[in-house]
């Protein structure tokens, strides 16, 4: 029902990257888009008129491939309350809205986070399965604080690539590296280029003191970005006056989805590696 009243919602959403191409509208209308998507499900409940009339928000850019933990989408309607069940039914199988908080008109998901975090899993696999972490470690520190980031972002007109990154940390689990990395906010595929870098550095191709002279901008750097699908948003941090509601049972569908199919996968390399047998039988 109509409330008549003006509301604003923000929730927090889940998405799989890899069927998008990234989160914003684009110039052609049959590319899906997470932002795109967002808004067809909302017109689909009737909660939005259009994403420009109401106002229809993101917190984080994330790009084709990139996948979000905790992206935050806000939109102002008026309806007295936002359904998640509504909402998730009328989107992909791989995104989910997980959270949400009713928020003051003038919220901006974006200018009003105070703290984003991103997370880049990194197999433990072939030319990466044995990589240095205590000297990546010691160099990721090298990122902290305030810094012109211009070798390590996608330029982009207009808007500065200076940057102040509060948190960077690398840890090893069995089956993956996890680089962690948080700030206000990062220049267009900053993230990804650092972990290119420290990748490099790990595997003995690059000197640490590189990274001082690229940050220093002593000579311009050409670093491709690592593989946009091990990239997570993984949480974006707002002042106390905007409360989640978190609900549980979400998480756990998430979490159930994500397990399920890295089973699938599993089971299918599995049967790849047999297949791949062939090479004793027929190649001498």
């Amino acid at each position: 029902m109509e409330s008549g009243v003006p509301r604003r919602f923000a929730f927090r959403l889940f998405y799989l990257g890899r069927n998008f191409h990234g989160i914003q509208f684009q110039p052609s209308p049959q590319v899906p888009t997470i932002i795109k998507t967002v808004a067809e499900a909302l017109q689909k409940c009737g909660y939005i008129a259009s994403a420009k009339e109401n106002n229809l928000q993101f917190a984080g850019r994330t790009d084709k491939g990139v996948n979000s933990l905790a992206n935050t989408i806000a939109f102002t309607t008026e309806q007295e309350t936002f359904q998640e069940s509504l909402f998730n039914d009328a989107m992909p199988a791989t995104t989910c809205a997980w959270a949400t908080a009713e928020v003051s008109l003038d919220f901006n998901p974006r200018s009003w986070a105070i703290r984003r975090e991103y997370r880049y899993f990194l197999p433990r696999f072939g030319r990466d399965a044995d990589l240095d972490v205590d000297l990546m470690q010691s160099s990721a520190t090298l990122f902290l604080g305030e810094h012109d980031f211009k070798n390590f972002a996608k330029p982009e007109p207009g808007k500065s690539t200076w940057s102040s990154v509060d948190e960077s940390e690398i840890t090893m689990a069995e089956g993956f590296y996890t680089f962690r990395f948080a700030a206000r906010s990062f220049v267009w595929n900053q993230v990804r280029r650092m972990v290119t870098v420290l990748r490099d550095v790990g595997a003995g191709d690059l000197n640490p003191d590189k990274i001082r002279e690229w940050l220093d901008l002593e000579e311009p750097a050409a670093i491709h970005p690592a593989d946009p699908e091990n990239l997570v948003l993984w949480d974006v941090n707002y002042p106390d006056s905007v409360q989640f509601v978190v609900k549980e049972g979400y998480l756990k569908r998430i979490w159930y989805n994500l397990d399920k199919e890295k089973s699938d996968l599993e089971k299918k390399s599995r049967s790849l590696a047999g297949l791949l047998t062939f090479k004793e039988y027929w190649l001498h």
